[in-house]
Protein backbone atom coordinates (compact mmCIF):
# COMPACT_ATOMS: atom_id res chain seq x y z
CA UNK A 1 0.00 0.00 0.00
CA UNK A 2 3.08 2.37 0.97
CA UNK A 3 4.40 1.34 -2.30
CA UNK A 4 0.90 2.40 -4.49
CA UNK A 5 1.05 5.73 -2.74
CA UNK A 6 4.29 6.94 -3.26
CA UNK A 7 3.83 5.66 -6.92
CA UNK A 8 0.30 7.63 -7.35
CA UNK A 9 1.77 10.31 -5.51
CA UNK A 10 4.48 10.85 -8.30
CA UNK A 11 2.79 10.44 -11.56
CA UNK A 12 0.07 12.76 -10.06
CA UNK A 13 3.17 15.25 -9.25
CA UNK A 14 4.65 14.66 -12.90
CA UNK A 15 0.90 15.11 -14.37
CA UNK A 16 0.96 18.34 -12.34
CA UNK A 17 4.21 19.12 -13.61
CA UNK A 18 3.27 18.92 -16.85
CA UNK A 19 0.02 21.20 -16.72
CA UNK A 20 2.11 23.68 -15.45
CA UNK A 21 4.54 23.99 -18.26
CA UNK A 22 1.60 23.75 -20.60
CA UNK A 23 0.01 26.62 -19.01
CA UNK A 24 3.65 28.76 -19.21
CA UNK A 25 4.42 27.97 -22.51
CA UNK A 26 1.18 28.76 -23.51
CA UNK A 27 1.68 31.96 -21.87
CA UNK A 28 4.87 32.33 -23.23
CA UNK A 29 3.96 32.24 -26.80
CA UNK A 30 2.41 35.40 -28.67
CA UNK A 31 -0.68 36.00 -30.61
CA UNK A 32 -1.29 38.22 -33.48
CA UNK A 33 -4.72 38.68 -33.70
CA UNK A 34 -6.48 39.91 -36.61
CA UNK A 35 -9.87 40.11 -38.64
CA UNK A 36 -9.70 38.70 -41.90
CA UNK A 37 -11.70 39.07 -45.27
CA UNK A 38 -12.77 37.81 -48.14
CA UNK A 39 -14.64 39.56 -51.46
CA UNK A 40 -18.18 39.16 -51.48
CA UNK A 41 -18.68 37.27 -48.69
CA UNK A 42 -21.52 37.79 -46.28
CA UNK A 43 -22.51 37.21 -43.02
CA UNK A 44 -24.95 38.26 -39.98
CA UNK A 45 -24.91 39.47 -36.57
CA UNK A 46 -28.00 38.41 -34.47
CA UNK A 47 -28.24 40.21 -31.09
CA UNK A 48 -30.66 39.56 -28.26
CA UNK A 49 -31.14 42.12 -25.54
CA UNK A 50 -32.95 42.18 -22.39
CA UNK A 51 -33.56 45.82 -21.08
CA UNK A 52 -35.15 46.95 -17.65
CA UNK A 53 -35.46 50.41 -16.96
CA UNK A 54 -36.42 52.39 -13.91
CA UNK A 55 -37.42 55.81 -15.05
CA UNK A 56 -37.76 58.76 -12.03
CA UNK A 57 -39.90 62.02 -12.80
CA UNK A 58 -41.12 64.44 -10.31
CA UNK A 59 -39.80 61.65 -7.28
CA UNK A 60 -42.23 59.08 -9.36
CA UNK A 61 -41.09 55.98 -10.50
CA UNK A 62 -42.15 53.88 -12.85
CA UNK A 63 -40.56 50.02 -14.11
CA UNK A 64 -40.02 48.62 -17.91
CA UNK A 65 -39.44 45.76 -18.83
CA UNK A 66 -38.44 45.11 -22.86
CA UNK A 67 -36.60 43.45 -24.90
CA UNK A 68 -34.59 43.74 -27.99
CA UNK A 69 -34.11 42.37 -31.32
CA UNK A 70 -31.51 43.68 -33.50
CA UNK A 71 -30.00 41.44 -36.95
CA UNK A 72 -27.41 43.28 -39.16
CA UNK A 73 -26.15 42.09 -42.36
CA UNK A 74 -22.53 42.17 -43.69
CA UNK A 75 -20.99 42.18 -47.43
CA UNK A 76 -17.69 42.32 -48.26
CA UNK A 77 -17.69 44.33 -51.12
CA UNK A 78 -13.84 44.91 -52.14
CA UNK A 79 -10.63 44.98 -50.56
CA UNK A 80 -7.67 47.18 -51.61
CA UNK A 81 -3.74 46.74 -52.32
CA UNK A 82 -3.53 47.68 -48.97
CA UNK A 83 -6.07 44.96 -47.56
CA UNK A 84 -8.46 47.47 -46.34
CA UNK A 85 -12.11 46.15 -46.88
CA UNK A 86 -15.04 48.30 -48.01
CA UNK A 87 -18.13 46.25 -46.17
CA UNK A 88 -22.16 47.47 -46.38
CA UNK A 89 -23.89 46.98 -43.37
CA UNK A 90 -27.31 46.33 -43.64
CA UNK A 91 -29.77 46.74 -40.65
CA UNK A 92 -32.38 43.42 -41.43
CA UNK A 93 -34.17 43.90 -38.18
CA UNK A 94 -34.54 45.97 -35.61
CA UNK A 95 -37.68 45.83 -32.74
CA UNK A 96 -38.74 45.66 -29.48
CA UNK A 97 -40.11 42.34 -28.50
CA UNK A 98 -42.48 41.21 -25.63
CA UNK A 99 -45.84 42.41 -24.63
CA UNK A 100 -46.22 45.44 -26.23
CA UNK A 101 -44.03 44.79 -29.44
CA UNK A 102 -42.62 47.71 -31.79
CA UNK A 103 -41.09 47.55 -35.37
CA UNK A 104 -38.42 49.91 -34.89
CA UNK A 105 -37.29 49.81 -38.38
CA UNK A 106 -40.68 50.56 -39.68
CA UNK A 107 -41.23 53.53 -37.03
CA UNK A 108 -37.93 54.56 -37.96
CA UNK A 109 -38.23 54.36 -42.23
CA UNK A 110 -34.99 52.25 -42.33
CA UNK A 111 -35.01 50.84 -45.67
CA UNK A 112 -32.61 49.14 -47.88
CA UNK A 113 -30.16 51.31 -47.48
CA UNK A 114 -26.61 50.49 -46.38
CA UNK A 115 -23.64 52.15 -43.77
CA UNK A 116 -20.77 52.21 -45.74
CA UNK A 117 -17.32 50.71 -43.08
CA UNK A 118 -13.85 50.83 -44.20
CA UNK A 119 -12.24 49.01 -42.14
CA UNK A 120 -8.29 47.21 -41.78
CA UNK A 121 -7.06 43.75 -40.72
CA UNK A 122 -5.74 45.11 -37.07
CA UNK A 123 -9.92 46.93 -37.21
CA UNK A 124 -8.77 50.43 -37.76
CA UNK A 125 -12.13 51.97 -38.99
CA UNK A 126 -11.20 54.95 -41.78
CA UNK A 127 -15.22 55.25 -42.55
CA UNK A 128 -18.32 54.75 -41.14
CA UNK A 129 -21.03 56.50 -43.43
CA UNK A 130 -24.74 56.17 -42.62
CA UNK A 131 -27.52 56.63 -44.65
CA UNK A 132 -29.77 59.55 -43.65
CA UNK A 133 -32.51 57.16 -42.96
CA UNK A 134 -30.13 56.02 -40.01
CA UNK A 135 -28.25 58.81 -39.06
CA UNK A 136 -31.49 59.41 -36.35
CA UNK A 137 -32.33 56.48 -35.08
CA UNK A 138 -30.42 56.52 -32.31
CA UNK A 139 -32.27 57.43 -29.11
CA UNK A 140 -30.79 57.96 -25.35
CA UNK A 141 -28.32 55.28 -24.63
CA UNK A 142 -28.72 53.46 -28.11
CA UNK A 143 -26.27 53.07 -30.75
CA UNK A 144 -26.82 49.38 -32.24
CA UNK A 145 -25.16 50.56 -35.66
CA UNK A 146 -22.25 50.82 -34.06
CA UNK A 147 -21.90 47.15 -33.93
CA UNK A 148 -19.69 45.24 -36.26
CA UNK A 149 -18.44 41.32 -35.75
CA UNK A 150 -14.54 42.80 -35.98
CA UNK A 151 -12.40 44.42 -33.01
CA UNK A 152 -9.37 47.06 -32.67
CA UNK A 153 -6.57 45.17 -32.32
CA UNK A 154 -3.01 45.91 -31.24
CA UNK A 155 0.02 46.11 -33.54
CA UNK A 156 2.44 43.79 -32.33
CA UNK A 157 1.81 40.19 -31.17
CA UNK A 158 0.33 39.59 -28.21
CA UNK A 159 0.68 37.34 -24.57
CA UNK A 160 -2.29 35.37 -22.62
CA UNK A 161 -2.97 38.29 -19.81
CA UNK A 162 -2.58 41.36 -21.95
CA UNK A 163 -4.83 43.75 -22.23
CA UNK A 164 -5.68 46.74 -24.94
CA UNK A 165 -7.91 49.90 -24.89
CA UNK A 166 -9.83 50.76 -28.04
CA UNK A 167 -12.18 54.10 -27.79
CA UNK A 168 -15.12 55.29 -30.18
CA UNK A 169 -17.55 57.88 -31.15
CA UNK A 170 -21.16 56.80 -30.13
CA UNK A 171 -22.93 57.72 -33.50
CA UNK A 172 -25.28 60.67 -32.03
CA UNK A 173 -25.83 62.65 -34.59
CA UNK A 174 -26.26 66.89 -33.93
CA UNK A 175 -24.39 66.10 -30.31
CA UNK A 176 -22.57 69.09 -29.13
CA UNK A 177 -19.50 67.48 -28.59
CA UNK A 178 -18.28 63.63 -29.05
CA UNK A 179 -19.92 60.75 -26.32
CA UNK A 180 -16.96 58.22 -26.34
CA UNK A 181 -17.13 54.48 -25.32
CA UNK A 182 -13.90 52.87 -23.90
CA UNK A 183 -13.71 49.39 -24.11
CA UNK A 184 -10.73 47.29 -22.83
CA UNK A 185 -10.18 44.03 -24.13
CA UNK A 186 -8.36 41.40 -22.18
CA UNK A 187 -6.91 37.72 -24.08
CA UNK A 188 -7.61 35.26 -21.19
CA UNK A 189 -7.30 32.39 -22.96
CA UNK A 190 -6.94 30.40 -26.76
CA UNK A 191 -9.05 26.92 -27.05
CA UNK A 192 -10.05 24.52 -30.07
CA UNK A 193 -13.80 24.70 -30.72
CA UNK A 194 -15.09 22.47 -33.40
CA UNK A 195 -11.23 21.97 -34.98
CA UNK A 196 -11.09 26.29 -34.49
CA UNK A 197 -8.94 28.20 -32.34
CA UNK A 198 -10.82 30.59 -30.49
CA UNK A 199 -9.50 33.67 -28.12
CA UNK A 200 -11.16 34.19 -25.26
CA UNK A 201 -11.58 38.22 -24.63
CA UNK A 202 -12.94 39.70 -21.77
CA UNK A 203 -14.05 43.32 -22.24
CA UNK A 204 -14.87 46.55 -19.78
CA UNK A 205 -16.72 49.48 -21.72
CA UNK A 206 -17.27 52.58 -20.17
CA UNK A 207 -19.12 55.72 -21.39
CA UNK A 208 -18.82 59.13 -19.29
CA UNK A 209 -20.51 61.97 -20.81
CA UNK A 210 -21.95 65.14 -19.26
CA UNK A 211 -23.78 68.47 -20.61
CA UNK A 212 -23.86 67.15 -24.14
CA UNK A 213 -26.89 68.16 -25.84
CA UNK A 214 -27.75 66.12 -29.12
CA UNK A 215 -29.94 67.59 -31.64
CA UNK A 216 -31.15 65.49 -34.52
CA UNK A 217 -33.17 67.77 -36.56
CA UNK A 218 -36.96 67.49 -37.16
CA UNK A 219 -38.46 64.28 -38.63
CA UNK A 220 -41.84 63.25 -39.89
CA UNK A 221 -43.45 60.85 -38.08
CA UNK A 222 -46.58 59.92 -39.96
CA UNK A 223 -48.63 63.14 -40.05
CA UNK A 224 -46.85 64.48 -37.43
CA UNK A 225 -43.96 66.81 -37.51
CA UNK A 226 -41.48 66.40 -34.72
CA UNK A 227 -38.25 67.68 -33.88
CA UNK A 228 -36.82 65.99 -30.26
CA UNK A 229 -33.78 67.66 -28.74
CA UNK A 230 -31.98 66.07 -25.51
CA UNK A 231 -29.49 67.06 -23.26
CA UNK A 232 -27.42 64.18 -21.21
CA UNK A 233 -26.90 66.29 -18.00
CA UNK A 234 -25.23 62.94 -16.78
CA UNK A 235 -24.58 60.21 -19.21
CA UNK A 236 -22.67 56.88 -17.54
CA UNK A 237 -22.57 52.90 -18.58
CA UNK A 238 -20.49 50.31 -17.38
CA UNK A 239 -20.54 47.09 -19.40
CA UNK A 240 -18.75 43.52 -18.57
CA UNK A 241 -18.68 40.62 -21.30
CA UNK A 242 -16.74 38.43 -22.96
CA UNK A 243 -16.56 37.32 -26.52
CA UNK A 244 -14.87 34.31 -28.66
CA UNK A 245 -13.03 35.46 -31.70
CA UNK A 246 -12.85 33.02 -34.35
CA UNK A 247 -8.85 33.63 -34.96
CA UNK A 248 -9.57 31.18 -38.25
CA UNK A 249 -11.85 33.33 -39.71
CA UNK A 250 -10.61 36.66 -38.36
CA UNK A 251 -14.22 37.58 -36.75
CA UNK A 252 -16.39 37.59 -33.57
CA UNK A 253 -18.38 33.98 -33.55
CA UNK A 254 -20.36 35.13 -30.24
CA UNK A 255 -20.51 37.74 -27.18
CA UNK A 256 -22.26 38.75 -24.43
CA UNK A 257 -22.24 41.69 -21.95
CA UNK A 258 -24.17 42.89 -18.90
CA UNK A 259 -24.26 46.64 -18.40
CA UNK A 260 -25.68 49.48 -16.54
CA UNK A 261 -26.43 52.81 -17.91
CA UNK A 262 -27.53 56.18 -15.86
CA UNK A 263 -28.94 59.04 -17.90
CA UNK A 264 -29.61 62.52 -16.05
CA UNK A 265 -31.99 64.12 -19.21
CA UNK A 266 -33.45 66.98 -20.12
CA UNK A 267 -35.60 66.69 -23.23
CA UNK A 268 -37.53 69.51 -25.59
CA UNK A 269 -40.02 67.67 -27.67
CA UNK A 270 -41.65 70.37 -30.57
CA UNK A 271 -44.56 68.41 -31.88
CA UNK A 272 -46.49 70.53 -34.74
CA UNK A 273 -44.82 73.65 -33.30
CA UNK A 274 -45.95 72.80 -29.94
CA UNK A 275 -43.09 72.34 -27.39
CA UNK A 276 -42.82 69.44 -24.36
CA UNK A 277 -40.32 70.37 -22.13
CA UNK A 278 -39.52 67.39 -19.56
CA UNK A 279 -36.60 66.14 -17.76
CA UNK A 280 -35.94 62.93 -16.43
CA UNK A 281 -33.24 60.04 -14.87
CA UNK A 282 -33.49 56.56 -16.20
CA UNK A 283 -31.44 53.69 -15.02
CA UNK A 284 -31.38 50.92 -16.80
CA UNK A 285 -29.67 47.13 -16.91
CA UNK A 286 -28.78 45.55 -20.08
CA UNK A 287 -27.81 42.46 -20.94
CA UNK A 288 -27.27 41.43 -24.54
CA UNK A 289 -25.85 38.23 -26.26
CA UNK A 290 -25.07 38.00 -29.90
CA UNK A 291 -24.33 35.44 -32.51
CA UNK A 292 -22.23 35.67 -35.89
CA UNK A 293 -24.72 33.51 -38.57
CA UNK A 294 -23.64 32.39 -42.12
CA UNK A 295 -27.34 32.67 -42.81
CA UNK A 296 -30.38 34.21 -41.78
CA UNK A 297 -34.14 34.78 -42.88
CA UNK A 298 -36.27 37.43 -42.40
CA UNK A 299 -39.62 36.29 -40.30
Amino acid sequence: MRRFLIEFTTVHLILGCLWMHSLSCQAAETYLLRNKFQEGDSAYLIIDSTVETVTTEDDKQALAFHGMKTVMSYRTMMIDRTQRATIKIGIEELKITGRNPVNLKELFKIGDEKITLKITPSGEVHEFTPPPSLATTNGPGESSSQQNPWLKFPEEPIRLGDSWTDSRVVPYPGASEPVIASTTYTLDAIEQKEGRSMAKIATQTLIRAKNVTVDPGEEQQGMVNMKLKYTFREFTMDAAGKLEFDMDAGRIDQFESTSTMVMDLAVEADIDQENFPNTFIKQSSVETRGQYAKEYKTP
